[in-house]
């Protein structure tokens, strides 16, 4: 028996999507994941699809603000400390 009733669950920031698919398991919950980074799409939504969750989770690739519109949004291609070593985001990701 779940320990509360499935209820509405917004994980902002999806990184890979694992939390939004811990979320559905954990409790039927019905997840609304948002990650604004382009490069991280794909996985998220490949992590999704093979989860067995898909029907309880929905994925948005953008970001959330309390604005409408448009922003710049700046993704660091590399880490700091590492030469040229591609990541698909890092914590320097950025709006202006």
């Amino acid at each position: 028996m779940a320990l509360r009733e499935p209820g509405l669950i917004l994980d902002v920031g999806s990184f890979d999507g694992k939390d939004a698919v811990r979320y559905a398991r954990s409790g039927g919950h019905r997840v609304l994941t948002f990650e604004p980074v382009p490069g991280k799409a794909n996985a998220i939504r490949e992590t999704i699809q093979n989860s067995g969750f898909a029907h309880l989770i929905e994925f948005f690739p953008v970001a959330l603000s309390n604005y409408t519109g448009t922003a710049d949004f700046y993704v660091s291609k590399t880490k700091l400390g590492k030469k040229e070593k591609k990541v698909s985001g890092t914590e320097q990701d950025a709006f202006s």
